[in-house]
């Protein structure tokens, strides 16, 4: 078989297998919102539009219909295309530097601006040869001791057609395969995928450490470490909890049945060993190819700014519990005397509903207010804010309003106790 067709198949067969990571968690949060994935036509990432979809359902349904049909009729090749241009319009200089970076050393890899807290949280980044950002990574503002790639200055011209080209390939391919053709919207993230593998293969090491658990990242250089088995490897950092959506307490669960588990890992650092045995049932394949998995645990924390000088409360936002929170706002806030505090899931824009209330919205995703209390999901800022002393009442992410009530009542206990 020809070298170009074997590439093509070895990405589409690895991109594909990241997809379905992608399309489990999707399902999972449809599962939790009791929302038919169908009446959405299957569209990816359902947290980030529910607010919107809450506000007009009716004509939320019929855009996200007509985007569907759309991309089966050549919109995702105008998507790709757009992804290309904006590449090529903002690509760094092709930078030689990668090609001196030392074998033995690993590479940190970040795909958001808080990555880079969590890795410098367990001294990744002084132990590694540089960082390469990532898409997504837009606003990462590193130590300027530290070696520092874009990783579009790893490619050029011709890899960004490449990829063009093979993200076409690949869109077209996943409406012919069963289980895959209805969650064709998926294939949104293929033309970056695609070409930020093409550009960190070219890098000599094949050590990397990631902030990334199991998503299309996470599985990106899982495959590209177990290509080259005999000098690589793969750290995961933690970066969140890995509690169930709709658990009640902060112990290590899953909900999520992962199909595309990690076969390369050598060491994971984790909040706690309940996490690590986490990774272990749900993540990491029984199999894996780096048999003497090495764990070391760590606390994360985040700088607090004081913001109050009496009572405060912060509560923990995300689209899927936004009820709720209206309704602890029409309960209790509205006539407290107690500073209340709205902070949003950063990947999730907060309602007009939301917004519109009287509480102090913190939407800078690296501000975190020092106060008394926490109200929220299990979320990673109750373990964070655990590791200043401060406590959290918790809720499902996924609510019932038949258990609002009874939370209420633990909120409303806990004030008139700390007045």
């Amino acid at each position: 078989m020809d070298n170009k067709i074997r590439k093509r198949l070895r990405l589409l067969a690895h991109y594909l297998a990241a997809t379905k990571n992608e399309i489990a968690v999707d399902e999972s949060v449809y599962s939790l919102c009791a929302c038919d994935p169908s009446k959405l036509a299957y569209a990816p990432r359902p947290a980030k539009f529910l607010s919107f979809i809450r506000s007009s359902s009716f004509f939320a349904r019929i855009f996200i219909q007509v985007v569907t049909l759309l991309w089966r009729m050549g919109l995702d090749k105008c998507w790709f295309l757009f992804d290309f241009l904006r590449l090529l319009i903002g690509k760094e200089k092709f930078d030689l530097r990668f090609l001196s970076l030392p074998s033995d050393k690993p590479v940190a890899l970040a795909f958001s601006p808080r990555a880079l807290s969590v890795l410098e949280s367990v001294d990744a980044l002084n132990h590694s040869s540089c960082l390469v950002k990532g898409p997504g990574s837009d606003g990462l503002v590193a130590n300027p001791e530290l070696t520092l790639l874009d990783y579009s200055s790893l490619l050029t011209w011709w890899d960004c057609v490449q990829a063009l080209r093979l993200s076409f390939f690949i869109s077209s391919r996943m409406g012919h395969k069963a289980a895959f053709k209805v969650w064709r919207l998926q294939s949104y993230t293929a033309f970056k995928w695609i070409v930020f593998y093409l550009a960190i293969e070219k890098i000599p090491s094949h050590k990397f450490v990631i902030t990334d658990h199991y998503d299309r990242w996470a599985v990106l250089i899982d495959r590209l470490v177990a290509e080259n088995k005999a000098q690589s490897g793969l750290i995961i950092v933690q970066h969140g909890s890995l509690v169930g959506l709709s658990s009640t307490s902060m112990e290590a669960t899953f909900s999520v049945k992962i199909p595309t588990r990690l076969r390369s890992v050598d060491k994971l650092y984790v909040y706690n060993e309940a996490s690590a045995e986490v990774f272990r049932k749900y993540i990491i394949f029984c199999g894996n190819l780096k048999r003497d998995l090495d764990i070391e645990c760590f606390k994360p924390k985040i700088s607090l700014t004081p913001v109050s000088s009496g009572f405060s409360v912060l509560i923990v936002g995300h689209a899927i519990c936004e009820n709720f929170h209206l309704f602890l706002y029409d309960r209790i806030m509205s006539d407290s005397s107690i500073d209340f505090f709205y902070k949003p899931h950063p990947t999730v824009s907060p309602s007009k509903e939301v917004r519109a209330r009287g509480w102090h919205m913190i939407e800078q995703a690296d501000f975190f207010p020092r106060v008394d209390l926490l109200i929220s999901y299990p979320s990673t800022l109750v373990a964070e804010y655990e590791g200043s002393g401060i406590g959290a009442i918790l809720h499902p992410l996924a609510i019932q309003p038949e258990e609002y009530e009874s939370v209420l009542s633990k909120i409303t206990n806990k004030l008139q106790s700390a007045k």
